[in-house]
């Protein structure tokens, strides 16, 4: 039994939610191909070297969060409503919604926890303080 189409701003989210974990996947691809991504020392030497261990690390992370960021194209399209049929044991037969529901919120519980994780240190006093332009206003 295939429900009604999905409502086009679910589609529009479920196409955009891959690209918002892109920028940082690429970022971080960019570590393990050797660039500094712009943290330089006052030397202006690279900030940090990145191991083979942390490169396979990184490249984990950066896959396995585009790979959460895709279920959310099961929650929208047709084939997400029924399980395939080479399956061995489900094949065929309609998915229960919360199979597909609870894998999505733990993937965006993931990247949550992953971006906060990555802000634990920075504070307000890292920044410089914005300083207006002499001139009219």
């Amino acid at each position: 039994m295939i429900e009604r189409p999905a409502p086009r701003w679910a589609l529009w989210l479920a196409d955009a939610i891959p690209l918002m974990t892109l920028p940082s996947g690429l970022w971080r691809l960019g570590l393990v191909a050797g660039s500094s991504m712009g943290m330089l020392d006052d030397a202006g030497h690279p900030l940090y070297a990145v191991s083979t261990g942390e490169k396979v690390y990184i490249v984990f992370l950066t896959l396995f969060s585009e790979v959460v960021a895709l279920i959310a194209f099961g929650l929208v399209k047709p084939w997400g409503e029924v399980a395939p049929r080479w399956n061995p044991f489900v094949g065929g037969r309609p998915v229960n919604p919360w199979a597909a529901i609870v894998p999505a919120i733990l993937g965006a519980l993931a990247l949550i926890a992953i971006w906060t994780y990555g802000f634990r240190d920075v504070s307000t006093d890292d920044f410089p303080p914005f300083e207006r332009p002499a001139g009219p206003p």
